[in-house]
């Protein structure tokens, strides 16, 4: 299969510079498709995909090919909050790619958007309002090391704010 080269896509925002405030650890149950991390409202996760259980080889129906472990988030952004994004911070030397998906969680998941910037840089995606997202943080296949620490950061105002 041939990979695609480093983009965003559409929807998908770079940005510069990234400040976590406090960290919520990630649960060690809630790591895969059937049982993804749920984000209800902001929060900045630290966590590492090497404690990742769920592996998709291949996602956004097969187009784009990482080596997992996989770590998986879901979130429903209701409209009109197009200010909600996820900003993805891998340590140095880590690549991570984000994706943002929707429907099913699994190698033929709807991906709207997805990133990844290289190896420890920022990623960063706006959020897609009206949707029950799937947030994956996976590896891209053609780096190394496999897996890593990261920081997820995720501003979402369910209540409007």
């Amino acid at each position: 299969m041939t990979m695609l080269p480093r983009r965003v896509f559409p929807f998908a925002l770079a940005a510069a510079g990234s400040a976590f405030g406090v960290a919520a650890p990630m649960p060690a149950r809630a790591q895969t498709c059937a049982a993804p991390i749920q984000v209800s409202a902001s929060t900045t996760f630290t966590a590492s995909t090497c404690d990742g259980t769920n592996d998709l080889p291949y996602i956004s129906s097969g187009t784009a090919v990482n080596r997992g472990p996989d770590v998986v988030y879901q979130l429903t952004v209701p409209p009109p909050w197009p200010q909600s994004s996820a900003v993805l911070q891998p340590e140095p030397g880590l690549d991570l790619a984000l994706f943002q998906c929707v429907g099913h969680c699994s190698t033929f998941a709807t991906c709207f958007s997805w990133i990844d910037n290289g190896p420890g840089n920022e990623n960063m995606l706006t959020l897609e309002p009206g949707y029950d997202l799937f947030l994956v943080v996976a590896h891209p296949a053609e780096a190394a090391p496999m897996c890593g620490n990261y920081s997820l950061k995720i501003t979402y105002p369910p209540d409007g704010g």
